[in-house]
């Protein structure tokens, strides 16, 4: 029961919130671009191996992104690659000034 010391639990809709979510995002992005119009945002999401759930997860990052606004990059690596060649990925892509987000999908 509701009170004034425990209120009422607030049921969320989660795809209301990313919707909104969303929009905001690509409000921002495209004002800071009209601003700074050589700015190109970039998202790259690095998978490992080919688990058919982290594809879908991909897939949904890479939608959003074409939604808002910001380039999407997908790096397939196999399953098997050695923590050294994988190491040499992030730093590449870590230390490319046009990429902003990394994303690493094991």
């Amino acid at each position: 029961m509701a009170d004034s010391e425990h209120p009422a639990a607030v049921r969320l809709d989660g795809k209301v919130i990313s919707e909104q979510v969303r929009k905001e995002l690509t409000s921002t992005v495209a004002e800071y671009k009209e601003k700074h119009p050589a700015f190109a945002p970039k998202l790259v999401a690095i998978q490992v191996g080919a688990r058919s759930d982290s594809s879908v997860y991909i897939r949904q990052k890479s939608k959003a992104c074409n939604e808002i606004g910001i380039a999407f990059e997908h790096v397939q690596l196999p399953e098997d690659i050695q923590q050294s060649e994988l190491d040499a990925h992030l730093d590449k892509i870590n230390n490319d000034p046009a990429i902003h987000g990394i994303i690493v999908q094991l």
